[in-house]
């Protein structure tokens, strides 16, 4: 259709079309709708005061939307693919305002850095910049600032003739309220009645290698023994661990949690030494909450919830393999915590962007309990890195004998950068 053939279709609108000239164009194409019934004391917590939710047979909904933006344009100007076209998912609930009924954005995220920024710019609309990735029956989103993903898996149904109020409700908006740091704009909306199909999420399959365990107090050790006896494990969640003379040679990645003043399961003769014995080339966190005891790991409300959002983000970071929540964990968990009283870590986490390579140096011996040869005749710069992305060591190698001295630093696995070439090195006391 062409926009004069929209514009002039206005039977469906539950007012009149606007008088002014439009000014600008967009197309939401391939777009999925999914629908949430919520709490209204939780939602007002997002929505400006000045704005009035609006029910749905007295309650009120947030809705995730989908879909591919195509052809966005200011009215005299044509569009320019490389702004103009980009995958958009937007989080929105339902408002009431001027005798209008709308939509209110709680986020926006589209697909390309710079038409984000562009319309950021032109609209005062919050759009913020996602990883996007759509094909036919799956959309991904992932954005590793905000710790956010979405990952849909889905198939198109039959076309549904005959809709419900809700659809109706859910689906055919013709305003947009937005708040800025002056007002709340309003932007008049015409669109086609939607066609709607129906659609059907597909259900997550039972991945064999997404397999995690955990346990308590003797399950927390024997947790971890599961680890030595399966190599296919994904992930490891010990909690208050009790395990004496453990051998604990994995490579699943471990979350120990101790309390600082468990007399049952001691940390340091247990949790401590689970630890101390897992091998360095395993990733691994020691979490001690302080003041805990026995059992202050055997809830997410343990050490004021850092036992919950630590073990969730350790699983959604291994057992998923999900990078979006590696900042999350480095950024803000293991940040000085004020739940703990000992944090030990030997992991690492993608966002680092540190990614291993084949090195052309000669680096010996490695693993290392002091000093590292470099076989490499031309002089060289060199950054000793954390797990956690912290420069621990830095400088410059000259002459025939170049070597480091890690004596002065904690047994773990580091990553060596010389001159951009990163290899992992392990220290060992």
């Amino acid at each position: 259709m062409t926009i004069r053939e929209i514009l002039n279709t206005t039977e469906h609108r539950p007012w009149g079309i606007p008088t002014e000239n439009w000014k600008f164009y967009q197309e939401w194409n391939n777009a999925l709708f999914l629908h949430w019934q919520v709490e209204l004391s939780e939602l007002k917590k997002f929505v400006p005061k000045e704005l009035e939710i609006d029910l749905f047979e007295g309650k009120p909904w947030v809705s995730v939307v989908a879909f591919t933006m195509e052809k966005i344009r200011p009215k005299n100007l044509p569009y320019f693919p490389p702004i103009s076209n980009f995958d958009e998912i937007n989080i929105r609930t339902y408002i009431k305002s001027n005798n209008k009924t709308g939509v209110y954005f709680l986020s926006i995220e589209g697909g390309t850095s710079l038409s984000c920024k562009v319309a950021k710019r032109m609209s005062e609309l919050p759009y913020r910049y996602s990883k996007i990735k759509r094909t036919k029956n799956q959309y991904e989103s992932c954005n590793s600032e905000f710790n956010e993903k979405l990952d849909l898996k889905f198939t198109i149904g039959k076309e549904i003739k005959e809709k419900t109020a809700l659809d109706k409700w859910l689906t055919e908006r013709y305003a947009l309220f937005q708040d800025t740091d002056k007002s709340i704009n309003e932007f008049e909306i015409h669109h086609l009645e939607w066609p709607l199909n129906e659609l059907e999420l597909k259900k997550g399959a039972f991945n064999l290698n997404q397999l995690a365990v955990s346990g308590h107090s003797m399950g927390g050790g024997g947790a971890q023994r599961a680890a030595v006896l399966d190599s296919t494990i994904a992930g490891v969640v010990a909690l208050c661990p009790w395990l004496p003379d453990p051998i604990l040679d994995h490579q699943s990645p471990v979350l120990i949690f101790s309390g600082e003043y468990d007399t049952v399961a001691p940390p340091s003769q247990h949790a401590d030494i689970h630890y101390d014995v897992t091998p360095n080339t395993t990733d691994k966190l020691l979490f001690e909450i302080a003041n805990g005891d026995h059992f202050v790991a055997n809830t997410p409300n343990g050490g004021g919830g850092s036992v919950g959002q630590t073990a969730l983000t350790w699983l959604k970071l291994y057992v998923e393999d999900n990078d979006c929540y590696c900042s999350l964990l480095t950024n803000d968990l293991l940040v000085n915590p004020p739940a703990t009283s000992l944090v030990a870590q030997n992991f690492e986490c993608g966002s680092l962007g540190v990614n291993q390579q084949e090195l052309t140096i000669g680096v010996y011996p490695n693993p290392t309990k002091n000093i590292v040869n470099l076989e490499i005749s031309e002089d060289v710069h060199y950054k000793l890195i954390s797990p956690l992305g912290q420069t621990i060591l830095e400088g410059t190698l000259t002459g025939n004998n170049k070597q480091i001295d890690l004596s002065q630093i904690p047994e773990s696995m580091y990553y060596l950068n010389i001159d951009g070439e990163i290899t992992k090195l392990i220290k060992h006391d």
